[in-house]
């Protein structure tokens, strides 16, 4: 483990990419992978990840090099056997079903377990979700690969290449043929929204609903996907309440024209996409070299969206167990929730107790480092009071250039500028949205669709040409600009602003 003093000078030698979202340290296990899958893929990076947490709000960080060196090293090894990817998602496939099945056992279980039998089955799921995520966070090198270097690679092949032509070039060939998990959860609603619009818009809430098969399908629905709203700071799962919601506000603004035209989409999608595709392959002489990052792309798109699902599922199973550990332990589960795989351990082995004051610093200023190991694993340093202050302030940092960013998508008129108020939005589970307003926040998660299906455009400070954001803006066919870094700190709700939809430019009005 490195010194304070090493682990500054590291920081200082680093250009630190970030991902920023609400955050409790018990679905932040990812965070060891960052650093462990150096035994399974590239065998120098990274050297470290850090999770800053403010107020239980947490940004992700990790070097911007590191990963750029990363995309390299996986670029070679496809273009050395475009099967690469391929065998790897095989493994990955085996390992991520081992866990999805432990994660279900925990949910239907575990309130009937034994305190030795809760040690046992909640080390057995943090060693799965460790194991899968090793991919998940691999492919992670995708997003500044495809923020700041593919367009320059773009640049370089086709000079008179406009910014806006780059940017639809790159968010289409990057674009993966697949129906996503959020689709999927949307297409079950709107079929529910197509058979009982009448029912839903008569009732004045979920209580009032008397219509047995409008019942029935939205507890199908609340069950099959209850995982979908636990984000990384342990959110309530998804209830029939929450969907009965949704359906209601969707069926006061969409008539039964709307509906059937957006479940047709839906459908028709993985074919317009590689009609899109198809076109701009033939339009464009691309080097072999820029066809490789095209197919590397779309093979991490995939990726990224089983690697959503299974991680928001594991959030789900350790939401359940951590409220059976409280029982048993009698420490509360919000407390549970900062404590680490290891104290957990303790705790149910021997009644080990983190205090309530290193709760408190750990949740509400800290900054959490994780360091490889050597031996396949990692270390974990959690820096509270002034040290992780020194360390959160050498690990942010803004610039007074421009705020701008990536289009993502400019929607569905394919218009070349927008215009609109900004709400800044940092949690979706606590902070209202008002309905025609510009969404700005860190980066978006499922549980921010139903504020995203209300907003007018969407601005992020992180995520690359296959993030969540990028993807749903263009789903829900709305202009998005992605990969800001600031935005959330430069911009306050209420801001007047206008999105260059061509150069990717904010301009606050």
């Amino acid at each position: 483990m490195m010194s304070f003093s090493e682990l500054k000078t590291t920081v200082n030698r680093h250009e630190w990419w970030s991902e920023d979202c609400p955050v409790k340290w018990q679905y932040c296990y990812w965070a060891h992978a960052f650093v462990e899958q150096r035994a399974y893929f590239h065998p120098d990076f990274l050297s470290l990840c850090a999770v800053v947490v403010c107020d239980g709000f947490g940004q992700e960080k990790t070097s911007v090099q590191e990963k750029l060196a990363i995309y390299d090293w996986l670029k070679a090894q496809y273009q050395e056997d475009h099967g690469y990817f391929d065998s790897e998602y095989d493994s990955w496939m085996r390992v991520r079903g081992d866990l999805i099945d432990q994660g279900r056992k925990v949910i239907s279980s575990s309130s009937q377990w034994s305190k030795e039998e809760l040690r046992v089955e909640y080390a057995r799921l943090m060693t799965l979700a460790l194991d899968s995520i090793r991919w998940g966070v691999m492919i992670e090198c995708a997003d500044p690969y495809g923020e700041s270097v593919l367009p320059l690679q773009l640049a370089r092949a086709f000079p008179d290449l406009s910014a806006e032509d780059c940017n639809n070039i790159i968010v289409t060939l990057s674009a993966p043929l697949i129906v996503s998990f959020m689709e999927e959860f949307e297409l079950e609603k709107l079929q529910i929204l197509a058979d009982y619009r009448e029912a839903l818009t008569k009732a004045a809430n979920w209580e009032d609903l008397s219509n047995e098969d409008v019942l029935s399908r939205i507890n199908e629905v609340a069950k099959s996907y209850q995982w979908l709203t636990v984000n990384y700071a342990g959110s309530p799962p998804l209830s029939s309440a929450d969907v009965f919601k949704q359906l209601k506000d969707d069926a006061a603004v969409r008539n039964h024209d709307d509906i059937l035209q957006a479940i047709e989409e839906v459908h028709s999608k993985v074919d317009r996409t590689q009609a899109a595709q198809v076109k701009l392959l033939a339009q464009y002489d691309f080097p072999e070299d820029i066809l490789d990052d095209f197919s590397i792309l779309r093979e991490i798109g995939r990726w990224m969206d089983e690697r959503k699902e299974s991680m928001v599922r594991t959030n789900l199973a350790l939401f359940k167990v951590l409220a059976e550990i409280s029982k048993v332990s009698g420490i509360s589960k919000n407390e549970l929730e900062w404590y680490t795989v290891k104290e957990i351990d303790n705790l149910l082995e021997s009644d080990n107790r983190v205090s309530s004051q290193d709760i408190i610093n750990r949740s509400t200023k800290a900054v959490f480092v994780t360091e490889y190991d050597g031996e396949g694993g990692s270390y974990l340093e959690i820096y509270t009071g002034d040290r992780a202050s020194e360390l959160s302030e050498l690990l942010n940092s803004d610039s007074d250039e421009p705020l701008t960013g990536m289009v993502a998508a400019r929607g569905h008129d394919e218009q070349e500028s927008f215009s609109g108020t900004v709400e800044v939005v940092l949690d979706a589970a606590v902070d209202n949205f008002t309905l025609g307003n510009i969404l700005v926040t860190s980066m978006t998660r499922p549980d921010f669709v139903p504020l995203l299906k209300k907003a007018s455009a969407i601005i992020t400070d992180e995520g690359g040409v296959t993030c969540h954001a990028a993807v749903v803006s263009r789903e829900l066919g709305i202009p998005c600009i992605i990969g800001t870094r600031h935005s959330t700190k430069r911009l306050r709700s209420g801001d007047k602003v206008t999105l260059n939809l061509q150069t990717g430019v904010i301009e606050r009005l």
